[in-house]
């Protein structure tokens, strides 16, 4: 066969004998060859064969290793979550085969296309496929590819396939990677592919396993685009989204274990045994003496939701299937509502501002507006509905949630008075949901009252509970600010916190904070990262309360969940302000802070003799450690700087970008590392959002060699993460 056969032509070598086996059926044609089903002509044994294309082309000695990798790699793991290897042989003709055990099912992508696959079934699954991973590091081969795709659901259990790019502790001799080839599917690559790193290992397959997780489980993979190159540079770029931010029905302690494998390499599960530890720990009670495959997969295979023998309690309200109510039926009321509530109050019928139902903090409450009066209308709805009417005491000033869960369409407001002429504080419908509503405010002390409304008309059944948290002084929030850790992702919430600091970006944003301090020992560039689960504000003061001095701020970089500060700081204790931009975006954030010595480290792609590489054409730039050891022409003095190397095989038009920056630099290219003299380019660019839509780029012709792009910053305090991508067009 060669590159161009058609399935017709796949199809009408059904009946052929390929050395020992009867080809009987064909099952699928792809890019690389044609799969059958097919039979040993002397054991009578059924089996899949994959018949190799001939390129016709250069690529014929590529795809043959290739071929030969993945039958390797799979007969030196012998685990149950691994495709069997049987034969591998080549015809007369020189075609090549591979022969494997014959699988009955389909593949996790066209189960997800299907729809309706539950989290418990997928935790299931990629536990089996973790498991299949323990045996495959064990014997020394990294996957390298994983994806939904090579995934397959078989009727005995999860079988992983595909290992033709897979990477083997006994490799030697020439890379399957070529220059300018990115091997795998980059949703589910991580970010040091795309970082010039050649030394993939088993973590890569870990963040692969979080990548598909993180999709079952919210419905979005962790990072997307509208194109390719805009996909690399978020994945090399943008930490991901904690999962509870986009699905917060998944348990916090399954959200937090693929959080962690979705991390940077340094921070990531070292493995996949100590993942599969983490998803077992939190999915069933006897993770350590059962395999995730024995206890999990049977209800896989059976199609079973909603029910798992052995789970932990943290999964059980997760397990709850998603029951259709019958059409022309009363929606009842959910029994469990978020945050620290304790005993549920049966009131069961409803208020008046003459006899208003307690609402006490920590405690639900249930009543009804079935026969209540409709004597107001709240002001976020242009409709007369009846209403139920609570009275709220507040002895100190305090950050109040109030959250009304309705068996119909509810509407909830907070007034400091029951007549209608009585100031609205505020007025919430349609919080999540037409079913529930939401109040965020700082109430200082006194009677309030709540008003549990409806729209158009409907009336119903309810649950109401209020969350108090009494406000400290800024003094006090100051003075027992917690200490960020260098290094370590810190974990935070803006919810039931007040409005201590006004960050000066974003357009005086006006929610609430959380302040952390942070000690600096010496002169040292700063960097901290901010992705909050709502629209997020990150500053750093050089003190803390009433008229501290900002030195840095930052709002909605890639988008509003994300924030980076960037800056040289001195001696001295410092304070790092997590802020809301406004009061419905209050919720949990992540931190993580990094310091570097003013001089920058002497770190990989620093220097000539280490260069980073443009393998790929694009690169991950992070100056933000770099030492300062270079400028251009055309600026470059006094910022730190990283180095990159690149080949040109033939005379060709050479363009060298520098794209989503978060400083201002410069981008040259030199024949010679050491030698400014060498300079063959030199192009400024700004930081992100500075650049005009469809910038043309400076190129330069260049003779066959190698050289070296040098991206730095184009004055002191200019660092930090960039990406270059080179582009190489023969003359």
């Amino acid at each position: 066969m060669n590159g161009g056969d058609s399935t017709e032509e796949a199809a009408a070598r059904v009946g052929q004998t390929i050395d020992r086996y009867r080809l009987e059926a064909l099952i699928g044609v792809g890019g690389f060859g044609a799969v059958y089903r097919a039979r040993h002509t002397m054991m009578d044994r059924c089996v899949a064969l994959k018949l190799l294309h001939r390129a016709g082309g250069g690529g014929d000695e590529e795809r043959a290793a290739r071929f030969l990798r993945e039958a390797q790699a799979t007969v030196a793991i012998r685990h149950p979550s691994i495709v069997q290897t049987f034969d591998f042989g080549v015809t007369p003709g020189g075609e090549r085969f591979l022969v494997m055990e014959l699988l009955e099912g389909e593949d996790l992508q066209a189960r997800w296309d299907r729809g309706g696959l539950s989290g418990p079934d997928a935790i299931a699954i990629m536990a089996d496929v973790l498991e299949g991973l323990v045996a495959a590091h064990a014997a020394g081969v990294v996957h390298r590819d994983l994806k939904p795709a090579n995934i397959f659901l078989a009727s005995d259990g999860v079988k992983i396939l595909d290992f033709g790019i897979s990477k083997m502790r006994t490799d030697a001799g020439p890379s399957l990677t070529r220059t300018g080839v990115v091997m795998g599917t980059p949703l589910y690559m991580p970010p040091e592919s795309f970082q010039g790193a050649r030394d993939l290992d088993a973590r890569a397959d870990v963040y692969a396993v979080g990548a598909i997780l993180y999709q079952l489980l919210s419905g979005r993979p962790p990072h997307h685009a509208d194109t390719y190159e805009r996909l690399v540079i978020q994945i090399a770029t943008q930490p991901v989204r904690p999962l509870c931010a986009v699905a917060p029905n998944v348990p916090v302690e399954i959200g937090a274990a693929i959080d962690r494998a979705l991390a940077p390499r340094e921070r990531r599960w070292a493995d996949a045994s100590s993942f599969l530890a983490a998803l077992s720990r939190q999915s069933t009670p006897h993770a350590a003496a059962t395999p995730a495959r024995r206890v999990l997969w049977p209800l896989v295979a059976a199609g079973v939701a909603g029910t798992v023998i052995g789970v932990a309690v943290a999964l059980v309200a997760w397990l709850a299937p998603d029951v259709p109510e019958a059409v022309g039926t009363k929606p009842s009321v959910e029994p469990v509502l978020s945050g620290p509530v304790t005993p549920t109050v049966p009131t069961g019928g409803f208020g008046t501002c003459a006899f208003p139902l307690p609402l006490t903090p920590g405690e639900r409450a249930i009543g009804s507006t079935t026969a209540a009066p409709a004597a107001r209308v709240p002001p976020c709805v242009d409709s007369d509905s009846p209403e139920s009417v609570h009275r709220l005491d507040i002895p100190t000033r305090s950050q109040v949630r109030i959250d009304l869960r309705a068996g119909y369409d509810g509407v909830l407001s907070l007034s400091t008075g029951c007549d209608p002429s009585a100031p609205v504080i505020a007025c919430n419908d349609d919080g999540d949901g037409m079913n529930h509503s939401r109040i965020d405010e700082t109430l200082e002390p006194g009677t309030y009252f709540v008003f549990v409304d409806g729209w158009g008309g409907e009336r119903g059944d309810y649950t109401l509970e209020a969350v108090v948290a009494p406000i400290a002084s800024t003094e006090d929030i100051c003075a027992n600010a917690p200490m960020l850790p260098l290094g370590v992702e810190v974990s935070g919430t803006t919810e039931l916190k007040a409005n201590h600091v006004t960050p000066s970006c974003g357009g005086d944003p006006s929610g609430p904070d959380a302040i952390h301090r942070l000690d600096v020992a010496e002169p040292s560039r700063l960097r901290v990262t901010q992705v909050a689960a709502e629209d997020g504000v990150l500053s750093l003061q050089a003190g803390c309360g009433p008229g501290a001095r900002e030195l840095a701020c930052s709002d909605d970089v890639g988008d509003s969940s994300h924030s980076i500060v960037l800056a040289e700081v001195g001696t001295g204790t410092h304070y790092i302000v997590a802020d809301a931009y406004e009061a419905d975006d209050a919720g949990t954030y992540t931190l993580t802070a990094e310091l570097v010595p003013m001089a920058g480290r002497d770190v990989a792609g620093t220097r000539c003799a280490s260069p980073g590489a443009l393998e790929s054409g694009v690169a991950a730039v992070d100056t933000f450690a770099a030492t300062d050891d270079f400028a251009g022409t055309c600026g470059g003095a006094a910022a730190p700087d990283m180095v990159f190397a690149f080949d040109v095989p033939s005379r060709a038009q050479v363009q060298v970008q520098v794209q989503d920056s978060l400083f201002d630099g410069a981008v040259y290219v030199r024949s010679a590392c050491d030698s400014a003299a060498s300079e063959l380019l030199c192009v400024t660019f700004r930081s992100a959002g500075g650049e005009e839509e469809g910038r043309q780029w400076p190129s330069v012709i260049l003779a066959p060699g190698r050289y070296f792009a040098i991206v730095d910053g184009v004055g002191p305090m200019l660092f930090g993460r960039a990406v270059m991508r080179l582009g190489i067009s023969p003359l």
